[in-house]
Formats: structure tokens, C-alpha cells, sequence
């Protein structure tokens, strides 16, 4: 058991309870296989706006969006900062340069200038979304898609109740637990029982 959930036992059962439960661990293989084998990003429990905070204050300088990006997928040889750690995110960043440079110039300097999302989108493939206006069927697969603002609320929400739901059911056993030990002590020093 974490020392920090020593205190509230029941609690930390229930999550035991609910990692061991079949519904997760369908969930975790499905996010596992959807992650793949490859690394994809070298960033650590850092996001991009902390990598760039630690940039800026060991080199003094504040990074540009791709200097992060590079720095956070940075690749096995520190000799060749251009090979990322995984194909993908090599492939995209030169994807990302070559569509700045086309609509710049050559003497445009990308990797210093603020990320323009028109040309990620551009260098991403410009992939269709929702339904196909050929065929009528979803160009979603279930590992690529991402949520729209409306489902990542609702999914926002109900991980919010399941978590309350949980921290509730611990509550009360732990809640529980503690009427029963006072019971306990009241019978054998002579108090009155707590109310219920």
C-alpha cells in the first residue's frame, strides 16, 4: 500500500478494486495498443508548457513552440537532433518545415517562429473528419479520432462522477470502519453509543 493512502485503507482497496476490475483493463489494452510500441514523445510527466519553462531557465533564452517539440521528442543520437524518437514525429516536424518553407520562402526561419496551425493541419494530410462524402460511413477509426469539445465535457464529467462515486463508496466504509470502532470503544469504557 502508498504510505499516503495508509490512513484511509477501504479507500485504497476500492481502487485495487476498480484497476483489478474487467472494464479498466479492457480500456488499458485498448489505450496500450492504440499507443503502439514506439515512444512518443520524451517529455516525462513534463507537458509543453513545463518543458519550456525548463528550457527557458537553464539556457535563459524562452524556446520556440518547435525548439519544445524537438527537446521533447528528441531522438537516441544526441549528434543528430533531426532523427526524432519515433518515425512519426520526424516525419511530421520535416512535413511541417517543408509546407512552411513552400508557403515563406527558403529564407523563412521555422523553427524560431510561432507554430501556424493552418499548416499543421496541411502537413498532417488534411484528413477528413466525420463522415465521408463519397461513401456516407465515418473515416473515425477507434485509435485515431479525437473527441470533439462536446464529448471531451461529457467524458470530463462522467470520470468526474466516477471518481466522486468512488471517493464516496471509500468515505462510507472508511466512515463505517470508524462508528463501528467507536461502538467498539464505547462498550468496553462504559460511554453511550455515537448516534447514527
Amino acid at each position: 500500500m502508498v504510505p499516503w493512502m495508509a490512513p484511509v485503507p477501504d479507500a485504497y482497496y476500492a481502487w485495487c478494486r476498480y484497476w483489478a476490475s474487467e472494464g479498466f483493463q479492457k480500456a488499458s489494452a485498448h489505450h496500450r495498443q492504440c499507443r503502439g510500441t514506439n515512444p512518443n514523445h520524451k517529455f516525462g510527466s513534463d507537458d509543453m508548457i513545463r518543458k519550456a519553462k525548463r528550457m527557458e531557465a537553464t539556457s535563459g533564452q524562452k524556446p520556440s513552440d518547435i525548439e519544445v517539440y524537438q527537446e521533447g521528442h528528441k531522438g537516441p543520437d544526441p549528434n543528430n537532433p533531426v532523427q526524432l524518437c519515433s518515425q512519426t514525429a520526424t516525419d511530421r516536424l520535416a512535413a511541417y518545415g517543408e509546407e512552411m518553407v513552400r508557403r515563406h520562402g527558403p529564407d523563412f526561419d521555422w523553427r524560431h517562429e510561432p507554430v501556424d496551425p493552418s499548416v499543421v493541419y496541411a502537413s498532417g494530410g488534411g484528413k477528413t473528419h466525420g463522415r465521408s462524402q463519397r461513401t456516407g460511413s465515418s473515416s473515425r477509426s477507434s485509435c485515431s479520432r479525437r473527441p470533439n469539445e462536446q464529448e471531451l465535457e461529457i467524458m470530463r464529467m462522467r470520470e468526474e462522477m466516477r471518481q466522486q462515486r468512488e471517493f464516496m463508496e471509500a468515505c462510507n466504509a472508511h466512515n463505517q470502519a470508524m462508528y463501528q470502532l467507536m461502538q467498539q470503544q464505547c462498550m468496553t469504557t462504559n460511554f453511550p453509543p455515537p448516534p447514527q
